[in-house]
């Protein structure tokens, strides 16, 4: 198979290369949460499935759900999407107007 050719944008004196990302949402069959050991059943009544990590308590820290990991690796195996070796994420401060948050979690990785 080969290799896409990059798209370049030549603007004012200055060449861009074109790089499109694109953002999926998807559900997963396990019994919590990706970063926190709370609940996911369907139909729970309103605000009973929450954790000190999805209130953003002080002091709390979150932890990947490994049966999630585990489904995102099977998935882009069978997509033929290249599986980087390490992943990691830390903490950006900012604060949010709408929740409070003081900060949140951004995801790195490196292959």
């Amino acid at each position: 198979m080969n290799a896409p050719q990059a798209a370049l944008v030549r603007r004012a004196g200055r060449t861009w290369e074109v790089v499109i990302g694109l953002e999926t949402h998807v559900q997963l069959a396990t019994a919590s949460k990706m970063f926190s050991g709370a609940t996911t059943a369907f139909g729970a009544e309103p605000n009973t499935q929450a954790c000190a990590i999805d209130l953003a308590l002080p002091g709390v820290l979150p932890v990947a759900n490994r049966a999630a990991v585990a489904c995102a690796i099977r998935f882009g195996l069978a997509v033929g999407a290249q599986i980087a070796t390490r992943s990691g994420s830390r903490m950006q401060r900012a604060r949010w107007q709408k929740s409070g948050r003081s900060c949140r979690w951004k995801q790195l990785i490196t292959a």
